[in-house]
């Protein structure tokens, strides 16, 4: 009876797959290898498990090189770590992966459902993606309570910290880049209107209502609206909810 699937055996497989894929074998093989593997009786030695290998080698059919390949690639997981040989990924290529077997599914279902590895690449990309966004999601709302507990001026100064990292760091990063897109296409825009907001009016939701900006608060403000327009021409300057005409405007 084959053993369940742990997080470590799914780290583990994805590494080898990369390898094995690389050496020639056919999906189809490499699972079954995983089945395989996972079958195995536990407290196998060294020797045991290669003998079982190479007897599963020889039942379906793997020339030497193949097998080699795969005990070869085993070697080296197990000697450097399985981190080494995980694949590289990063939100724009999952994005990207993504895109492409939508696409794919979209235009020619057979192609995708003919292609299991695509599938299986989608699927971690999917789920790759799923995480990323439940851990900004978790950092965002921890960040908020954090906030909702601080005293109102340290409150006012955390804004006025976090508006100028938002600032720095990605409304000034070089068009295009990852950090770029996470303001200009991402969702960094609603919260730097909302930081702003209430560090021009001092409305203060943690404090129950609206307190006096501090000066420093009104400097900052007003010379964030000159730095934006100079940073990007045509990006709209913002004006906060409830401001004192009681609409949000924005002005080039």
């Amino acid at each position: 009876m084959n053993r369940p699937f742990s997080p470590e055996d799914q780290r583990f497989y994805v590494a080898m797959r990369g390898r094995l894929h690389l050496a020639g074998w056919s999906y189809s093989q490499i699972q079954r290898a995983m089945a395989w593997a996972t079958g195995l009786p536990p407290g196998l030695d060294e020797k045991g498990l290669i003998g079982s290998f190479q007897d599963f080698a020889a039942r379906e059919g793997l020339s030497p090189e193949a097998a080699n390949a795969a005990i070869a690639a085993r070697s080296a997981i197990v000697e450097h770590g399985v981190e080494r040989f995980l694949p590289k990924s990063t939100p724009e290529l999952d994005a990207q992966i993504i895109a492409d077997a939508e696409e794919t599914l979209k235009q020619n279902p057979d192609a995708y459902w003919d292609d299991p590895l695509g599938r299986e690449l989608y699927n971690e990309a999917l789920e790759r993606r799923d995480a990323l966004q439940t851990r900004e999601q978790t950092a965002k709302d921890q960040a908020a309570k954090n906030l909702a507990a601080m005293p109102v001026g340290q409150a006012s100064r955390a804004r006025e910290t976090r508006a100028r990292e938002i600032e720095q760091k990605y409304m000034r990063a070089p068009p295009g880049s990852p950090e770029w897109k996470e303001y200009y296409q991402g969702p960094l825009q609603g919260e730097y209107r909302e930081l702003m907001g209430q560090l021009r009016t001092g409305l203060d939701p943690t404090a129950g209502g609206r307190v006096t900006p501090s000066q420093e608060a009104v400097d900052f403000t007003s010379a964030a609206d000159g730095q934006i327009g100079a940073m990007v021409p045509g990006v709209a300057h913002f004006e906060p909810a409830g401001a004192s005409n009681g609409n949000s405007s924005t002005s080039t």
